[in-house]
């Protein structure tokens, strides 16, 4: 054997040489196979199980969100048509008072009928529309929760002042001088003091459409 060896030529060996190495490799890659084979396959399988189960939990974690955020949103909803329920009862409040105030010095009054209330009346009614305009506005859900706040802490007694912070936030758009002069006009006769006249009438009609229109575009 050692002969054979001895008796090779340099290019002999290097063939020789070669053709082992390269079985030696191949050997090596049957054996890796047979080995790990079944392990790669394995794993692939744990990561693909673990992507599905990320994926499903993410789905879930979605849904679960948009549902809070359903929940919210009619938290938020709920809680603007209560306080606006309750800022009108302190508006009806507030002008109870108002009317049976012992300064105030009552006149001789126009009655009305049930098919045409008393002057008085109707520009009560108008002021009411105006009234649930400003109070619808003031407590819309898009609102920030502390301005809602800052707008159900203002006296009802003195709705100017509601007015002019809508105004002043821009929640009135060009409307804001109607909000004014309705609020203006109503203060004249909250009381009962004097009778408005037919043109007064008429503008307040004019204002409470105003302000009804803008409640509406504010939805």
């Amino acid at each position: 054997m050692g002969e054979f060896w001895n008796s090779l030529t340099q290019g002999q060996g290097t063939v020789i040489s070669g053709f082992l190495t390269l079985l030696a490799a191949i050997t090596g890659v049957l054996i890796g196979s047979w080995l790990f084979g079944s392990r790669v396959k394995d794993l692939k399988s744990a990561v693909d199980a673990s992507d599905q189960l990320l994926r499903k939990h993410g789905s879930e974690v979605d849904a679960t969100l948009a549902a809070i955020r359903d929940k919210i949103s009619e938290m938020q909803k709920s809680f603007a048509t209560t306080s606006e329920q309750l800022n009108d009862l302190r508006g009806s409040v507030a002008d109870l008072e108002a009317a049976s105030s012992p300064e105030t010095v009552t006149e001789p009054v126009q009655a009305g009928t049930e098919e045409q209330p008393s002057p008085r009346e109707q520009i009560r009614q108008g002021w009411l529309t105006v009234r649930d305009a400003l109070e619808h506005i003031a407590a819309r859900p898009q609102i920030d929760g502390r301005t809602r706040a800052r707008y159900a802490r203002i006296d009802r007694r003195r709705y100017p002042q509601l007015v002019e912070a809508l105004a002043a936030d821009g929640l009135l758009a060009a409307n804001a001088d109607a909000f004014w002069e309705a609020s203006a006009l109503w203060q004249a006769y909250r009381g009962g003091r004097s009778e408005p006249t037919a043109r007064e009438i008429t503008r307040m009609s004019e204002l409470a459409a105003i302000a009804a229109a803008t409640a509406a575009r504010t939805d």
